[in-house]
């Protein structure tokens, strides 16, 4: 799932599906830093067709720009800026977000005073 819009540091952080916008940049997704919106294509051209990208390929591209929004909004330009790392980072969150299973109940249950 990718949310329309969340916070980071207070900062309302817009995600938008903008086939055109990233054709044009030639990127699956790029992170706005002065709008605070990230940008994510769920399809690609080649020649005069468009063709979709797999849900886990826009998934990824979401948690990728996710990370380089997280480090931004950190300070953490170095990491910022090393693709590799953010890369391998949001697709290990993809993965986590996509395989997780049911919640697990760790909040204690109260006491009942007449145990049967």
């Amino acid at each position: 799932m990718i949310p329309k819009t969340f916070k980071l540091l207070g900062h309302t952080i817009t995600v938008v599906v903008d086939n055109e916008k990233t054709e044009k940049e030639d990127c699956f997704g790029m992170f706005d830093d002065k709008q605070n919106i990230i940008y994510v294509a769920t399809k690609y051209k080649r020649g005069k067709r468009w063709f979709s990208y797999s849900d886990d390929t826009v998934e990824h591209t979401f948690y990728h720009e996710l990370v380089h929004a997280i480090l931004f909004n950190m300070g953490e330009m170095k990491l910022y800026s090393n693709e590799r790392f953010v890369d391998a980072f949001g697709g290990m969150l993809q993965q986590y977000m996509s395989t997780k299973n049911e919640d697990l109940d760790y909040k204690r249950k109260p006491r009942s005073r007449n145990p049967k």
